[in-house]
Protein backbone atom coordinates (compact mmCIF):
# COMPACT_ATOMS: atom_id res chain seq x y z
CA UNK A 1 0.00 0.00 0.00
CA UNK A 2 1.36 3.41 -0.93
CA UNK A 3 1.01 6.25 1.50
CA UNK A 4 1.91 9.81 0.65
CA UNK A 5 2.73 12.20 3.47
CA UNK A 6 2.23 15.89 2.77
CA UNK A 7 3.51 18.73 4.91
CA UNK A 8 3.78 22.46 4.39
CA UNK A 9 7.53 22.19 3.82
CA UNK A 10 8.13 18.96 1.92
CA UNK A 11 6.33 16.17 0.15
CA UNK A 12 8.09 12.86 0.69
CA UNK A 13 6.95 9.51 -0.70
CA UNK A 14 6.88 6.77 1.92
CA UNK A 15 5.84 3.23 1.08
CA UNK A 16 4.48 1.15 3.94
CA UNK A 17 5.49 -2.50 4.02
CA UNK A 18 5.41 -5.46 6.32
CA UNK A 19 8.52 -7.66 6.26
CA UNK A 20 9.60 -7.17 2.67
CA UNK A 21 9.54 -4.21 0.30
CA UNK A 22 10.09 -5.86 -3.07
CA UNK A 23 8.20 -4.51 -6.04
CA UNK A 24 8.56 -2.92 -9.48
CA UNK A 25 8.97 0.82 -8.91
CA UNK A 26 8.33 1.79 -12.52
CA UNK A 27 8.77 0.61 -16.09
CA UNK A 28 9.87 2.21 -19.35
CA UNK A 29 9.53 1.02 -22.97
CA UNK A 30 12.36 -1.20 -24.19
CA UNK A 31 14.24 0.31 -27.15
CA UNK A 32 14.20 -2.97 -29.08
CA UNK A 33 12.75 -6.50 -29.17
CA UNK A 34 16.22 -8.04 -28.92
CA UNK A 35 17.74 -6.78 -25.67
CA UNK A 36 20.29 -9.31 -24.43
CA UNK A 37 22.01 -7.35 -21.68
CA UNK A 38 21.72 -4.26 -19.48
CA UNK A 39 24.41 -2.06 -17.98
CA UNK A 40 24.76 1.10 -15.93
CA UNK A 41 27.61 3.62 -16.02
CA UNK A 42 28.20 6.87 -14.20
CA UNK A 43 29.54 8.24 -17.49
CA UNK A 44 26.15 8.06 -19.19
CA UNK A 45 22.79 9.65 -18.42
CA UNK A 46 20.67 6.53 -18.78
CA UNK A 47 20.52 2.76 -18.65
CA UNK A 48 22.48 0.89 -21.35
CA UNK A 49 20.60 -1.75 -23.37
CA UNK A 50 22.46 -4.23 -25.58
CA UNK A 51 20.74 -5.17 -28.87
CA UNK A 52 21.89 -8.63 -29.98
CA UNK A 53 20.49 -8.28 -33.51
CA UNK A 54 21.63 -4.80 -34.51
CA UNK A 55 24.95 -4.95 -32.61
CA UNK A 56 24.08 -1.70 -30.84
CA UNK A 57 24.01 -0.39 -27.31
CA UNK A 58 21.13 2.00 -26.64
CA UNK A 59 21.39 4.64 -23.92
CA UNK A 60 17.85 4.93 -22.57
CA UNK A 61 16.39 7.56 -20.26
CA UNK A 62 15.82 6.03 -16.80
CA UNK A 63 12.42 7.65 -16.34
CA UNK A 64 10.66 7.74 -19.73
CA UNK A 65 12.49 5.28 -21.99
CA UNK A 66 13.59 7.87 -24.57
CA UNK A 67 16.66 6.83 -26.57
CA UNK A 68 19.39 9.32 -25.67
CA UNK A 69 22.24 7.87 -27.74
CA UNK A 70 23.54 4.72 -29.43
CA UNK A 71 26.93 3.01 -29.41
CA UNK A 72 27.86 0.78 -32.37
CA UNK A 73 29.65 -2.47 -31.56
CA UNK A 74 32.44 -3.93 -33.70
CA UNK A 75 31.58 -6.89 -35.91
CA UNK A 76 31.72 -10.25 -34.12
CA UNK A 77 30.78 -13.66 -35.57
CA UNK A 78 28.16 -14.41 -32.89
CA UNK A 79 25.46 -12.22 -31.29
CA UNK A 80 26.58 -10.08 -28.32
CA UNK A 81 25.15 -10.99 -24.90
CA UNK A 82 25.56 -9.74 -21.36
CA UNK A 83 26.75 -6.24 -20.55
CA UNK A 84 28.93 -4.81 -17.79
CA UNK A 85 30.22 -1.27 -17.31
CA UNK A 86 33.23 0.06 -15.47
CA UNK A 87 34.18 3.70 -15.81
CA UNK A 88 33.85 4.65 -19.48
CA UNK A 89 34.37 1.05 -20.65
CA UNK A 90 31.69 -1.50 -21.52
CA UNK A 91 32.22 -5.26 -21.64
CA UNK A 92 30.06 -7.79 -23.48
CA UNK A 93 30.31 -11.48 -24.33
CA UNK A 94 30.12 -13.33 -27.62
CA UNK A 95 27.21 -15.78 -27.53
CA UNK A 96 28.13 -19.48 -27.36
CA UNK A 97 31.78 -18.76 -26.59
CA UNK A 98 34.01 -17.82 -23.68
CA UNK A 99 35.09 -14.55 -25.32
CA UNK A 100 34.69 -11.20 -23.57
CA UNK A 101 35.04 -7.96 -25.53
CA UNK A 102 35.81 -4.52 -24.12
CA UNK A 103 35.38 -1.08 -25.67
CA UNK A 104 34.99 2.50 -24.48
CA UNK A 105 31.61 4.20 -24.74
CA UNK A 106 33.24 6.38 -27.41
CA UNK A 107 33.96 3.36 -29.62
CA UNK A 108 37.62 2.21 -29.51
CA UNK A 109 38.22 -1.42 -28.53
CA UNK A 110 40.26 -2.08 -25.41
CA UNK A 111 40.66 -5.82 -25.98
CA UNK A 112 39.21 -9.28 -26.55
CA UNK A 113 39.83 -12.07 -24.04
CA UNK A 114 39.15 -15.79 -24.53
CA UNK A 115 38.54 -17.39 -21.12
CA UNK A 116 38.03 -20.96 -22.38
CA UNK A 117 41.30 -22.12 -20.82
CA UNK A 118 40.18 -20.78 -17.42
CA UNK A 119 36.83 -22.59 -17.01
CA UNK A 120 34.01 -20.69 -18.76
CA UNK A 121 32.64 -22.18 -21.99
CA UNK A 122 29.40 -20.27 -22.72
CA UNK A 123 29.41 -16.75 -21.24
CA UNK A 124 25.90 -15.27 -21.21
CA UNK A 125 26.04 -12.68 -18.43
CA UNK A 126 28.53 -10.14 -17.10
CA UNK A 127 28.53 -7.77 -14.13
CA UNK A 128 31.01 -5.94 -11.94
CA UNK A 129 30.72 -6.17 -8.19
CA UNK A 130 28.70 -3.26 -6.87
CA UNK A 131 30.44 -1.10 -4.24
CA UNK A 132 33.71 -2.69 -3.06
CA UNK A 133 35.70 -5.39 -4.90
CA UNK A 134 35.24 -3.55 -8.20
CA UNK A 135 38.34 -5.20 -9.67
CA UNK A 136 36.32 -8.44 -9.94
CA UNK A 137 34.15 -9.14 -12.97
CA UNK A 138 31.33 -11.65 -12.47
CA UNK A 139 30.75 -14.09 -15.33
CA UNK A 140 27.61 -16.19 -15.85
CA UNK A 141 28.01 -19.44 -17.83
CA UNK A 142 24.73 -20.66 -19.37
CA UNK A 143 25.97 -24.17 -20.18
CA UNK A 144 27.58 -24.98 -16.84
CA UNK A 145 25.12 -22.96 -14.68
CA UNK A 146 28.10 -21.51 -12.87
CA UNK A 147 29.11 -18.03 -11.80
CA UNK A 148 32.80 -17.24 -12.11
CA UNK A 149 34.64 -14.21 -10.87
CA UNK A 150 37.70 -12.84 -12.62
CA UNK A 151 40.17 -10.32 -11.27
CA UNK A 152 40.72 -7.75 -13.96
CA UNK A 153 43.69 -5.38 -14.23
CA UNK A 154 44.38 -4.50 -17.87
CA UNK A 155 43.45 -8.10 -18.60
CA UNK A 156 42.14 -11.13 -16.74
CA UNK A 157 44.62 -12.17 -14.05
CA UNK A 158 42.63 -14.77 -12.09
CA UNK A 159 39.45 -16.69 -12.97
CA UNK A 160 37.78 -18.81 -10.30
CA UNK A 161 34.42 -20.42 -9.67
CA UNK A 162 32.26 -18.42 -7.30
CA UNK A 163 28.82 -20.03 -7.24
CA UNK A 164 26.95 -23.08 -8.54
CA UNK A 165 23.38 -22.24 -9.60
CA UNK A 166 22.35 -25.89 -9.73
CA UNK A 167 19.19 -26.44 -11.79
CA UNK A 168 18.64 -22.77 -12.61
CA UNK A 169 16.91 -22.54 -16.03
CA UNK A 170 19.13 -21.05 -18.71
CA UNK A 171 21.06 -17.99 -17.50
CA UNK A 172 20.49 -14.94 -19.70
CA UNK A 173 22.33 -12.25 -17.75
CA UNK A 174 23.51 -11.33 -14.26
CA UNK A 175 23.59 -8.13 -12.21
CA UNK A 176 26.19 -6.99 -9.70
CA UNK A 177 26.33 -8.33 -6.15
CA UNK A 178 24.78 -5.87 -3.71
CA UNK A 179 26.82 -5.57 -0.51
CA UNK A 180 23.74 -4.80 1.63
CA UNK A 181 22.06 -8.21 1.16
CA UNK A 182 24.89 -10.01 -0.70
CA UNK A 183 22.57 -11.13 -3.48
CA UNK A 184 23.21 -11.63 -7.18
CA UNK A 185 20.27 -10.97 -9.58
CA UNK A 186 20.16 -13.65 -12.26
CA UNK A 187 17.86 -13.30 -15.30
CA UNK A 188 16.82 -16.80 -16.35
CA UNK A 189 14.07 -18.84 -18.02
CA UNK A 190 11.98 -19.29 -14.87
CA UNK A 191 8.53 -17.93 -15.75
CA UNK A 192 7.48 -17.95 -12.10
CA UNK A 193 10.48 -15.84 -11.05
CA UNK A 194 12.40 -14.70 -14.14
CA UNK A 195 14.90 -12.89 -11.91
CA UNK A 196 16.30 -14.94 -9.04
CA UNK A 197 18.31 -13.40 -6.20
CA UNK A 198 21.11 -15.89 -5.44
CA UNK A 199 23.00 -15.67 -2.16
CA UNK A 200 24.76 -19.10 -2.06
CA UNK A 201 25.18 -22.27 -4.11
CA UNK A 202 21.73 -23.31 -5.39
CA UNK A 203 20.16 -20.96 -2.80
CA UNK A 204 18.07 -18.08 -3.99
CA UNK A 205 15.10 -15.88 -3.21
CA UNK A 206 12.39 -15.36 -5.81
CA UNK A 207 11.30 -11.93 -6.95
CA UNK A 208 7.65 -11.10 -6.70
CA UNK A 209 5.02 -8.35 -6.81
CA UNK A 210 4.69 -7.65 -10.50
CA UNK A 211 3.03 -8.83 -13.70
CA UNK A 212 5.96 -10.24 -15.65
CA UNK A 213 7.05 -13.68 -16.81
CA UNK A 214 10.36 -13.14 -18.61
CA UNK A 215 13.73 -11.47 -18.13
CA UNK A 216 16.78 -11.33 -20.37
CA UNK A 217 19.04 -8.46 -19.32
CA UNK A 218 19.63 -7.34 -15.74
CA UNK A 219 21.91 -4.76 -14.11
CA UNK A 220 22.27 -3.39 -10.60
CA UNK A 221 22.22 0.39 -10.15
CA UNK A 222 22.46 0.56 -6.34
CA UNK A 223 22.68 -1.67 -3.28
CA UNK A 224 18.93 -2.34 -3.36
CA UNK A 225 17.83 -1.57 -6.93
CA UNK A 226 18.29 -3.22 -10.30
CA UNK A 227 16.78 -3.00 -13.79
CA UNK A 228 15.74 -5.97 -15.90
CA UNK A 229 14.38 -6.26 -19.43
CA UNK A 230 11.07 -8.04 -19.98
CA UNK A 231 10.76 -9.16 -23.64
CA UNK A 232 7.19 -10.45 -23.20
CA UNK A 233 5.94 -6.94 -22.46
CA UNK A 234 8.69 -4.98 -24.28
CA UNK A 235 9.47 -3.11 -21.07
CA UNK A 236 12.46 -2.45 -18.86
CA UNK A 237 11.52 -2.61 -15.17
CA UNK A 238 13.18 -1.00 -12.17
CA UNK A 239 12.97 -3.35 -9.19
CA UNK A 240 13.27 -2.60 -5.48
CA UNK A 241 15.08 -5.32 -3.53
CA UNK A 242 14.85 -3.68 -0.09
CA UNK A 243 14.40 -6.67 2.24
CA UNK A 244 13.67 -4.51 5.23
CA UNK A 245 11.34 -1.56 5.40
CA UNK A 246 11.61 1.39 3.07
CA UNK A 247 10.60 3.58 6.00
CA UNK A 248 13.75 2.37 7.79
CA UNK A 249 15.76 3.29 4.70
CA UNK A 250 14.35 6.80 4.73
CA UNK A 251 15.19 7.16 8.43
CA UNK A 252 18.78 6.10 7.80
CA UNK A 253 19.13 8.65 5.01
CA UNK A 254 17.14 11.62 6.18
CA UNK A 255 13.57 12.32 7.14
CA UNK A 256 13.73 15.40 4.89
CA UNK A 257 16.26 14.88 2.06
CA UNK A 258 15.22 18.10 0.27
CA UNK A 259 14.35 21.48 1.80
CA UNK A 260 13.90 25.02 0.46
CA UNK A 261 14.67 28.16 2.44
CA UNK A 262 13.26 30.78 2.64
CA UNK A 263 9.90 29.52 1.50
CA UNK A 264 7.90 31.54 0.37
CA UNK A 265 10.67 33.28 -1.54
CA UNK A 266 10.98 36.33 -3.76
CA UNK A 267 13.09 34.33 -6.20
CA UNK A 268 16.41 33.64 -4.50
CA UNK A 269 16.49 30.63 -2.21
CA UNK A 270 18.76 27.93 -0.82
CA UNK A 271 18.28 24.27 -1.71
CA UNK A 272 19.56 21.89 0.97
CA UNK A 273 19.69 18.16 0.24
CA UNK A 274 21.35 14.96 1.44
CA UNK A 275 22.36 11.72 -0.25
CA UNK A 276 23.55 8.58 1.59
CA UNK A 277 26.33 7.68 -0.88
CA UNK A 278 28.05 8.93 -4.02
CA UNK A 279 25.44 8.73 -6.75
CA UNK A 280 23.96 10.49 -9.75
CA UNK A 281 21.59 13.19 -8.49
CA UNK A 282 19.17 15.49 -10.26
CA UNK A 283 17.18 18.36 -8.76
CA UNK A 284 14.82 20.26 -11.03
CA UNK A 285 12.09 22.89 -10.68
CA UNK A 286 8.66 22.32 -12.25
CA UNK A 287 5.46 24.32 -12.58
CA UNK A 288 1.98 23.04 -11.72
CA UNK A 289 1.61 21.54 -15.20
CA UNK A 290 4.78 19.49 -14.68
CA UNK A 291 6.90 21.52 -17.11
CA UNK A 292 10.57 21.73 -16.20
CA UNK A 293 11.56 25.33 -15.49
CA UNK A 294 15.21 24.78 -14.68
CA UNK A 295 17.67 22.07 -13.63
CA UNK A 296 19.52 22.98 -10.44
CA UNK A 297 21.66 19.85 -9.99
CA UNK A 298 22.58 17.19 -12.53
CA UNK A 299 25.63 15.03 -11.90
CA UNK A 300 27.49 12.74 -9.53
CA UNK A 301 27.14 14.02 -5.94
CA UNK A 302 29.24 12.79 -3.03
CA UNK A 303 27.76 11.40 0.18
CA UNK A 304 26.42 13.82 2.78
CA UNK A 305 24.58 17.13 3.02
CA UNK A 306 24.88 19.80 0.33
CA UNK A 307 23.39 23.21 -0.35
CA UNK A 308 23.28 25.66 -3.21
CA UNK A 309 21.76 29.06 -3.92
CA UNK A 310 19.24 29.32 -6.76
CA UNK A 311 17.94 32.46 -8.42
CA UNK A 312 14.59 32.29 -10.22
CA UNK A 313 13.61 35.97 -10.26
CA UNK A 314 12.58 35.74 -13.92
CA UNK A 315 9.76 33.29 -13.15
CA UNK A 316 6.26 34.60 -12.44
CA UNK A 317 4.96 34.31 -8.91
CA UNK A 318 3.08 31.14 -8.05
CA UNK A 319 3.48 27.57 -6.79
CA UNK A 320 6.30 25.39 -8.14
CA UNK A 321 7.79 22.05 -7.11
CA UNK A 322 11.45 21.11 -6.63
CA UNK A 323 12.06 17.42 -7.41
CA UNK A 324 15.05 15.38 -6.26
CA UNK A 325 15.97 12.03 -7.82
CA UNK A 326 19.04 10.14 -6.63
CA UNK A 327 18.71 6.45 -7.57
CA UNK A 328 16.14 5.06 -5.10
CA UNK A 329 15.61 8.42 -3.38
CA UNK A 330 12.77 10.62 -4.54
CA UNK A 331 11.57 13.76 -2.78
CA UNK A 332 9.46 16.76 -3.76
CA UNK A 333 9.30 20.13 -2.05
CA UNK A 334 6.86 22.93 -2.93
CA UNK A 335 8.42 26.30 -3.74
CA UNK A 336 6.22 29.39 -3.38
CA UNK A 337 7.42 32.39 -5.40
CA UNK A 338 6.03 35.78 -4.38
CA UNK A 339 6.61 39.26 -5.74
CA UNK A 340 9.23 41.32 -3.88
Amino acid sequence: MKKYLYTAVAITMVIQTNTYAQYIEWSVPAPSDHISGLGFSQYTDGILCLDSTLNLIYEVDLYNGDILDTISLPYIPNPPVGLACKGDTVYFAESGTAKVHGMTIHGPSVGVWDLSDSGPVDVSGLAWYWGTNQDWLLIGDATQNLIYRARFDNGFQTVEQLMDLGDCPRIHDIGGVGQTYNTLPVACEDSASPVRLYYADEAYQTTHTGDYSSAVGVTRISETRFYFSDPDSDLVHRYCEDMGSLEDTWERVSSRPLTISPNPTTGTFTVTFEVPSCRRTEISLHDLAGRRMTTMVDGIITRGAHSLTVECTSLPSGLYFAKLRAEELFSVSPVILIEP
